[in-house]
């Protein structure tokens, strides 16, 4: 585990900051990969100073080969892994992400769901001995001196987080990094979306990773105006049984003119952001 980890938390309120990690630039660019991880989600980036971070692991263990695709054999170790919210396609690998890796830090809203699922990450949760953030729209977290930060947009704080759904619960954040943006929305609601383009909320970014899997749940026309991507990743299974991506998800994406990239055409899809 890096030794050089300093971790300032402060207030959401306050419009602190996270500051992750302070050391020397060793690569110029910033590697984010969406992970082919069947029907769920698993993203990971790794900064120019070599500090790694894994949102979401899928529905089963698949993440775990994903990971020794991009990450030396040698390397067990994570800087930051966050869940978006408690359901399983996003949370069962990241159990065995914590048997396998050493994390320093773990994010989530602080939403529990009564599954088995659930559970068997609590106890995983508490094995691998990582600092628990807890997300609130407001927070950056700084990721070394490169200029990437994470921006936690939504949820407002973990209260109001466990009085939603599972789904409207999640964490929706941006990746900034130098002029490039990637907005990542866990399987929030048009609902949702609503509230943050009604608020103000400064969602735009060139990477927009469709939520809920291209469901028609998700990827309102006013929300896909607001961001205005170049391009939108979906992740999904190949023949998955919900019908996923729906067809109105994709005319809205196909009307903004957004390029569309699926895992389950492509498998893992990667930016390197310079």
């Amino acid at each position: 585990m890096r030794t050089t980890v300093l971790l300032v938390i402060l207030l959401a309120a306050l419009f602190g900051a996270a500051v992750l990690w302070s050391e020397v630039v060793s690569s110029p660019s910033l590697e984010l990969a969406f992970f082919d991880v069947g029907q769920g989600d698993a993203i990971y980036f790794e900064t120019p100073q070599g500090h790694q971070v894994l949102i979401d692991g899928g529905a089963d263990e698949k993440v775990l080969s994903r990971l020794g695709e991009v990450m030396p054999f040698w390397d067990k170790t994570l800087d930051l892994v966050v869940l978006t919210h408690p359901e399983a396609d996003h949370l069962v690998g990241l159990i065995a992400v914590f048997k396998r890796y050493e994390v320093s830090n773990v994010l989530w809203s602080g939403k529990e769901k009564d599954t088995k699922a659930f559970a068997a990450f609590k106890e995983a949760l508490k094995e691998v001995g990582a600092r628990i953030l807890m997300a609130e729209a407001g927070q950056r977290i700084l990721l070394g001196n490169s200029g990437a930060f994470l921006e936690i947009l939504y949820p407002k704080n973990e209260i109001d987080a466990q009085k939603e759904t599972s789904n409207e619960s999640s964490v929706i954040m941006r990746l900034v990094f130098r002029e490039h943006e990637a907005l990542l929305t866990g399987d929030t609601v048009k609902k949702i979306e609503a509230y943050l383009v009604e608020a103000g909320t400064d969602i735009t970014a060139d990477i927009l990773k469709v939520a809920h899997h291209g469901s028609n749940t998700s990827s309102s026309k006013g929300f896909l105006e607001m961001v205005a991507p170049e391009v939108a990743v979906i992740s999904i299974g190949k023949d998955n049984s919900y019908g996923h991506p729906h067809p109105e998800t994709l005319a809205n994406l196909a009307e903004y003119g957004i390029d569309v990239r699926r895992t389950d055409q492509e498998e893992t899809i990667f930016f390197y952001l310079k």
